[in-house]
């Protein structure tokens, strides 16, 4: 298969797994009206606009613009940020420009969370928000089966969206393997932006089990399960 045939072939599956929607898998999408949509955390891939509208939304100190976009909990600044720094001061920058409050600006790479491994748990995500859905089974007809958060201080939250019963045994722990491999063992330095590089894959096509990208500008997925 020539180069154009396939990208063409993976454009029209992402179109597929998407429902038809014009979504993004591993972009950002388009940028707010009259500002150039930088990216702020190169650690986590959060945009500048993500980081307005939380604060827009009430969070206005960096603990809350952490909690809220994830920006400012990796680990890799001085080898993904073009400044060589953390992003903490560019966000309480933003946060002064939007609201005229100072807030501390404290390096999250100085965090001793950032020097434990990766990890998941089970619990509820806000599917409105940036996340990456799970699906299982054909490409024409596939099952929604879990949604991933980005990491909070290096740990992913899952939340399974298929009933946790002897029918569903066998795709669960499909689930599992996956994102134990993605996530944990296969010890990407930054996980979340390869899972969204891995989206667009030729090896997500031809899976059974097909990771998603959602940048939260699209309504939620219905959530059921747990």
């Amino acid at each position: 298969m020539n180069r154009g045939c396939q990208e063409g072939e993976q454009r029209a599956f992402i179109g597929i797994l998407m429902g038809g929607l014009d979504g993004d898998c591993g972009q950002e999408g388009s940028k707010m009206k009259n500002m150039k949509d930088k990216t702020i955390c190169y650690c986590i891939g959060v945009k500048e606009s993500t980081i307005v509208k939380a604060i827009q939304e009430g969070a206005h100190t960096l603990k809350a613009i952490q909690k809220a976009t994830k920006a400012c909990t990796g680990n890799q600044c001085k080898e993904l940020n073009p400044k060589g720094r953390c992003c903490s001061s560019d966000i309480t920058a933003i946060i002064k420009r939007e609201t005229g409050k100072k807030s501390k600006s404290k390096c999250c790479c100085i965090d001793d969370s950032h020097t434990a491994a990766f990890s998941w748990k089970t619990g509820k995500v806000d599917s409105s928000k940036e996340h990456i859905e799970i699906k299982y089974g054909d490409i024409h007809n596939p099952l929604s089966v879990a949604i991933v958060s980005p990491p909070f201080k290096r740990v992913f939250t899952v939340q399974f969206l298929i009933e946790d019963n002897k029918r569903n045994e066998a795709i669960r722990k499909s689930i599992k393997v996956e994102l134990d491999f993605y996530l944990l063992e296969k010890g990407e330095p930054n996980p979340w932006v390869y899972m969204k590089h891995h989206c667009t894959s030729s090896g997500n096509m031809y899976s059974k089990v097909h990771w998603i990208y959602w940048n939260g500008r699209h309504k939620g997925l219905n959530e059921a399960g747990g």
